[in-house]
C-alpha cells in the first residue's frame, strides 16, 4: 500500500507508533533537487505540449529557456507546477499572457498558483493554532508563531532550532513545540543541531505580503523582524565575546595552529551568526542610532572583541565591510587612529598586511585598551549622526627578529 501525504502531525505520529519495519518512510524534500527538478521538467514538458496543441500554439512552445525558468520557480513543488499548468491552459486566448504573468515576479499580481499556495499556507497555519483554549492562550501561541516565523523569514543564513532559540532568547523546546505542526511548510530536521529551512520561497513572500497573508497576527513586518534579530545578535555577542575569546593565552598563536572545532566551541553557531550578520540586521531594520542605545553601548565595549571573533572565524573581510556599513550609517570616525573623518575604511581596505595578520594571528594584531572614553553620538539639526568612536584599534607590524624598542608600533 502506498500512502502519500503532507507530513501532518497526526499522520507522522501514527506511523511513529507502528512497529519498526512495518513501514518505510520516503521524504520527498530529502531527495536530491536535481532528481526532483528533472521530474518536474518532464511533467511540465508533457502538460505544456498538450496546452500548446489545444491552444493552437507552436509545437516547441514555450521554449527551453522558459521551461527551465518554470522549473526554477517551482523549487521542487509539484503543486506549483500542476497549478501553473492548469492556470495557463484554462483559457486558450490567454495562455501566453498568463504564462507571462507567472514569469514576471515584479508585476505585483497574485497569480492562480500563488493563490492556491496561499490557501494551503493559511490552512496549515490555522491548523497549528489550538482551538479549544482561551483567547489569551491563543494570543500567546500566535505571538510565538509570529516571532519564530518572522525571524526565519528574514534570516541571512539558516539556523538550527537551538541556535534560533538562543538568538531569540526563548527555550529550544518552545521553538520545537511552536513549529511542530508546520512540517508541511518547513524542513524541520530531527537533529536539532541541523538548520530549519523553508520548503519554498513563496512562503516567505506570503508572510510579508499583506495582500496574501490575511491573518494580520502572522503578517511579518520586515523591518521589525530585522530589529528583533539585531537586538538578539547584540545580546548574544555581548554575553559571549571577550578578549582572547578562544582562551589561547598566547597573543602570537596562529589561526592555522588552532583546531577549528575549538573555535566552534568558543564561538557556537548563534554567536558566529550574530558576528556575521548583526550589522546587516541593524541596517535593514531602518532604526536610527541614538546616544547610549544598544548599538552604541555594544561598540563602546565590544568592538575589538567583535573584530577578534571575526578573525578567528576567518571573516576579516566581512568585519571591514561591516564597519564600512556602520560608517555609512553614522559617519563613524576613529579618532584614536588620528585619521580624517571617513578615512578609516580606505586605510583598512588598502592595508593588506593588516588583513593577512588578522587572518593569521587575531590576538596579536589587536591591542586592547579601555574604550570607556568613547564620545557620545552627536546630532546636529538637519544632518546625519556624527559618531566619534575611540575604538583603539592598533595595527601591528609582524614582530621582526630584531628586538630594538622602535620596531614595534
Amino acid at each position: 500500500m502506498l500512502v502519500t501525504s503532507r507530513p501532518e502531525t497526526p499522520i507522522r505520529h501514527g506511523f511513529q507508533r507502528m512497529e519498526k519495519g512495518a513501514h518505510h518512510g520516503f521524504v520527498l524534500h530529502n531527495i536530491s533537487p536535481d532528481v526532483t527538478n528533472r521530474d518536474i521538467q518532464v511533467f511540465l514538458e508533457h502538460r505544456l505540449s498538450n496546452i500548446a496543441l489545444e491552444c493552437c500554439l507552436s509545437s516547441d512552445w514555450p521554449g527551453r529557456q522558459i521551461l527551465a525558468l518554470m522549473v526554477q520557480y517551482a523549487q521542487g513543488l509539484f503543486i506549483w507546477a500542476e497549478t501553473a499548468c492548469r492556470y495557463i491552459g484554462e483559457e486558450a486566448l490567454l495562455a501566453e499572457e498568463r504564462l507571462g504573468l507567472l514569469l514576471n515576479r515584479d508585476s505585483g499580481i497574485v497569480t492562480e498558483p500563488e493563490r492556491h499556495l496561499d490557501q494551503i499556507y493559511a490552512t496549515i497555519l490555522g491548523a497549528s493554532i489550538p482551538k479549544n483554549c482561551s483567547e489569551r492562550d491563543q494570543g500567546v501561541v500566535y505571538g510565538h508563531l509570529a516571532l519564530i516565523l518572522g525571524s526565519i523569514t528574514v534570516l541571512s543564513s539558516t539556523l538550527s532550532t537551538k541556535a534560533l532559540g538562543e538568538l531569540l532568547a526563548i527555550p529550544t523546546l518552545r521553538v520545537s513545540q511552536t513549529v511542530a505542526k508546520l512540517y508541511s511548510i518547513l524542513d524541520i530536521p530531527d537533529d536539532q543541531a541541523q538548520p530549519i529551512r523553508l520548503h519554498h520561497d513563496s512562503f516567505r513572500n506570503f508572510l510579508v505580503d499583506e495582500k496574501r497573508c490575511k491573518d494580520k497576527r502572522l503578517l511579518v513586518t520586515v523591518r521589525e523582524a530585522h530589529a528583533r534579530l539585531a537586538t538578539g545578535c547584540i545580546k548574544v555577542m555581548s554575553s559571549t565575546l571577550r578578549e582572547d575569546v578562544c582562551r589561547q593565552k598566547m597573543p602570537g598563536v596562529l589561526l592555522s595552529d588552532v583546531d577549528s572545532d575549538l573555535v566552534k566551541d568558543y564561538l557556537p553557531e548563534q554567536t558566529q551568526y550574530a558576528c556575521l550578520y548583526w550589522v546587516s540586521h541593524v541596517v535593514q531594520s531602518g532604526q536610527r542610532l541614538t546616544n547610549n542605545d544598544e548599538v552604541h553601548k555594544f561598540l563602546r565595549k565590544h568592538i575589538l572583541h567583535w573584530i577578534e571573533a571575526m578573525s578567528w572565524m576567518g571573516k576579516t573581510t566581512e568585519a571591514i565591510k561591516g564597519m564600512a556599513l556602520l560608517e555609512l550609517m553614522t559617519k563613524v570616525t576613529f579618532s584614536a587612529l588620528t585619521v580624517p573623518p571617513g578615512a578609516i575604511m580606505p586605510v583598512l581596505q588598502s592595508n593588506m598586511k593588516l588583513g593577512r595578520q588578522l587572518c593569521e594571528s587575531p590576538c596579536r594584531c589587536l591591542r586592547y585598551k579601555a574604550v570607556s572614553d568613547v564620545r557620545e553620538i552627536r546630532y546636529r539639526e538637519g544632518t546625519d549622526a556624527d559618531v566619534c568612536l575611540n575604538c583603539a584599534v592598533y595595527a601591528h607590524r609582524k614582530y621582526p627578529t630584531s628586538t630594538t624598542s622602535d620596531t614595534t608600533r
